[in-house]
């Protein structure tokens, strides 16, 4: 099964509307995922990005699914990043890596990154949420 073809949000609709698309759980899901992101704001896009790939990666190599779904959802105070699998039976775990570890510290990072990060498990399936807040301007 290949990846669809990479697509864009319209630039225009970035700062109001919801972006979704799903994917085959793939390895080359995850840059075409990481391309959603193109037409965010600066200030969000980098952040974005990266909470994109590492949530797109963890379902990819983690979940027993076929596909999986990323929503960007722009919101007065920033973007809510959602990446959905149809796997419930493994769930996200936090690790605590130690200094020689290779793995686990994505879902740290992106506590770190952002204003909140949980996951949101049903019948159908899990969803693992990301708050991302704007940087208010310094005074």
């Amino acid at each position: 099964m290949t990846a669809p073809p990479l697509t864009h949000p319209p630039e225009h609709c970035m700062g109001g509307c919801i972006v979704r698309q799903t994917f085959p759980a793939t390895p080359e899901a995850i840059p075409q995922a990481r391309a959603l992101t193109c037409c965010l704001e600066t200030e969000e896009r980098y952040t974005a990005e990266l909470v994109v790939c590492e949530l797109v990666t963890n379902a990819v190599q983690h979940a027993e699914t076929d596909t999986v779904t990323v929503e960007l959802t722009p919101t007065a105070h920033g973007l809510c990043v959602e990446v959905t699998d149809d796997d419930v039976f493994h769930m996200p775990l936090w690790s605590d890596p130690g200094p020689d570890d290779e793995h686990g510290r994505g879902l740290l990072i992106l506590g770190c990154l952002c204003a909140d990060l949980h996951c949101e498990a049903g019948p159908e399936g899990k969803t693992v949420c990301a708050t991302i807040e704007r940087e208010t301007p310094q005074e």
